[in-house]
């Protein structure tokens, strides 16, 4: 194998490795903008039929949600958040000791006020 297509394929492996990444931070993203986590966290263990009964979303895309925060490792197989994830901690005192944490991981924060102004 030459230089350049050891290159090319580390470049490759590089983006690929990127890419996985950045559909795991739009994962979190959604389960904490459509309120996933903090009915995980309130309620603890459910079934994809009864997140989306509380999250008021179809149950399709709660258990393919689930399904991929499993395979990410956030959560377990029955829904419950291992407690370093953001989901773990409470609402109100979400707080990140480290300046280059990205700001997904302090979204947390504003989950209770933000509830408040959600539609019923």
């Amino acid at each position: 194998m030459s230089v350049t297509e050891r290159q090319r394929d580390e470049l490759v492996e590089r983006l690929f490795g990127a890419s996985l990444g950045m559909a795991e931070v739009l994962t979190v993203y959604l389960g904490d903008t459509l309120g996933l986590y903090r009915a995980l966290r309130d309620r603890g263990a459910m079934t994809a039929p009864e997140l989306a009964k509380e999250a008021g979303i179809l149950p399709r895309y709660a258990r393919e949600w689930l399904e991929q925060q499993a395979a990410a490792g956030i959560v377990t197989s029955t829904t419950r958040l291992p407690s370093q994830t953001i989901a773990g901690t409470s609402c109100p005192k979400a707080t990140s000791s480290r300046s280059s944490t990205p700001r997904v991981l302090t979204r947390s924060q504003r989950c209770a006020s933000r509830s408040s102004r959600r539609p019923a």
